[in-house]
């Protein structure tokens, strides 16, 4: 079902000694964490200068707006030289697909399939250790082990993932557009030997 107003909620609750707590509560297709942050932090900002009785810090709204972004997705997608270096990527990629489950027969009742596995108390600190010594993000390690497990179930080293990016437009006043700014592109890894 698709979502229904409000899809962003402010709450302010007032606490003694003037301090307070702000509440947002919004549906993850509204914002994206870059949105949130200088949603709050606009907010507290004005918040201050209300209270202080000082100017209003905001200033006037940015040039660049959402409409900005959607106009270069739309770009990208009517352009045949976009499309094909995305088919390049994509084509050929083996799929790989989830082990069948127990019984057979596809997940029924919108049930995912999943898999817990207990990890060890010292995995996130060896992993930890394995991403300072690569000299690399602890994600990037994380990555690999993703990649790793989806060879797996490909059954070769060639594998396609999704990997979200962000597509905000790099523009004056671009870092103050609110909006989910996200993409997910397809990551294609040979794995194989390592």
């Amino acid at each position: 079902p698709a979502p229904s107003p409000p899809l962003l909620r402010f709450l302010v609750h007032l606490l003694d000694g003037g301090a307070f707590r702000l509440v947002l509560v919004g549906h993850h297709a509204v914002l994206d964490g870059w949105s949130v942050a200088s949603l709050v932090t606009e907010l507290l900002r004005l918040y201050a200068a209300l209270r202080d009785e000082a100017p209003d810090p905001t200033g006037p709204p940015p040039a660049a707006r959402f409409r900005d972004f959607v106009a270069l997705e739309r770009e990208a997608i009517a352009s045949e030289e976009s499309r094909a270096f995305w088919r390049g990527v994509v084509d050929g990629a083996p799929l790989a697909a989830l082990p069948p489950r127990e019984g057979g027969g596809a997940p029924g009742g919108g049930e995912s399939p999943s898999l817990w596995v207990e990890l060890e108390a010292g995995t996130p600190e060896g992993l930890r250790r394995v991403a300072e010594r690569a000299g690399v993000p602890l994600k990037t390690v994380l990555l690999a082990a993703h990649l790793r497990v989806m060879a797996q179930l490909a059954g070769g080293g060639d594998v396609v993932t999704g990997y979200v990016t962000s597509g905000r437009p790099e523009t004056e006043d671009g870092e103050r557009v609110l909006g989910v700014f996200l993409n997910t592109l397809p990551l294609r890894v040979d794995v194989a030997g390592g």
